[in-house]
């Protein structure tokens, strides 16, 4: 179950890889915001599930 863990990290590393090679520069830059969002609130919900003990 430790992959589980690192599911969100490996999934939000993929979706980035490709948004980085199909999307223009200047579209990037208007999707920074939302993916940094997006990010932190991934973040607080694994620290949330870790911190529960949620993830067994």
């Amino acid at each position: 179950m430790e992959l589980a863990k690192w599911i969100n990290l490996i999934f939000a590393v993929i979706a980035w890889g490709a948004v980085l090679l199909l999307v223009k520069p200047q579209r990037i830059k208007e999707l920074l915001p939302v993916g940094l969002l997006a990010a932190i609130v991934l973040l607080a919900g694994n620290l949330a599930f870790s911190t529960l003990g949620l993830w067994a």
